[in-house]
């Protein structure tokens, strides 16, 4: 597994943020967390590419949000809010190596923050930064490919994974406050301890968690699941968690 990667810079202050209020983002600290993070996801077993050509824009190490990637093909980002739009173009060389790149119709947006895939099923989030014309576009794409997707209503969070994310193909870890979870597909639903512990990497061998989240992670383990705790307090300032700082592929 590829683990895409861009280096935070000290512009991530002015991240764009939507639900939290503004608090000052030590630099140095989320260089550090995200050298930890990059460490773990090594250790993991993936091979991790870093990046650092979007050295300007405050929410550049969330690479999460700049495509979906599935087996067959790359559903390009549309990023929710203007300040993001420029963090795309650079990344469409770096992509191209890996599969056909497919772009949405005018008018839709969509970030990688609010899918969530599990075997052939893709859970979407319609949030603030991805709409109605962008799901209806991914739906026709990848039904050809056995692909079925489940539309979700996300509120009072950013991203549909900063609500909801896989412990395996068949448990999802939510907080029920800020998702229509009744619009999920039925399998085992795990309820997070913690607002925000419900964003969690999925990785092949293990999961990585957020080591603010204590109560969600003592679950995890009780459950079974070899966990991976890292701090990222500086990167939860800009509402992001583990996911948002990696593209898998």
């Amino acid at each position: 597994m590829i683990a895409i990667t861009h280096l935070p810079n000290p512009s991530l202050n002015q991240c764009a943020l939507t639900h939290l209020a503004r608090s000052p983002i030590d630099h140095e600290l989320a260089q550090s967390q995200h050298q930890c993070y990059r460490d773990a996801l090594a250790d993991a077993g993936c091979e991790v590419r870093v990046y650092d050509f979007n050295g300007s824009l405050a929410d550049a190490p969330f690479v999460e949000d700049v495509a979906v990637v599935l087996d067959e093909l790359i559903l390009f980002g549309s990023m929710g809010v203007p300040s993001r739009i420029p963090e795309l173009q650079g990344w469409l060389e770096p992509l191209r190596e890996f599969r056909t790149i497919i772009h949405l119709p005018p008018g839709a947006t969509l970030e990688g923050g609010d899918v969530l895939r599990m075997g052939r099923e893709l859970i979407i989030g319609e949030s603030t930064r991805t709409n109605r014309l962008a799901i209806d576009a991914i739906s026709k794409w990848v039904a050809p490919y056995g692909y079925v997707v489940h539309r979700v209503t996300v509120h009072g969070c950013l991203h549909l994974k900063t609500a909801c994310t896989a412990l395996d193909d068949e448990t999802l870890l939510l907080n029920p406050n800020w998702l229509a979870a009744s619009m999920l597909p039925i399998r085992n639903k795990i309820i997070a301890p913690d607002p925000w512990g419900a964003n969690i990497l999925r990785l092949p061998n293990r999961i990585l968690a957020s080591a603010q989240h204590e109560a969600t992670n003592e679950q995890i383990e009780k459950l079974g699941y070899r966990l991976t705790t890292l701090d990222l307090s500086e990167f939860e300032k800009a509402e992001a968690g583990p996911t948002c700082l990696s593209l898998l592929i």
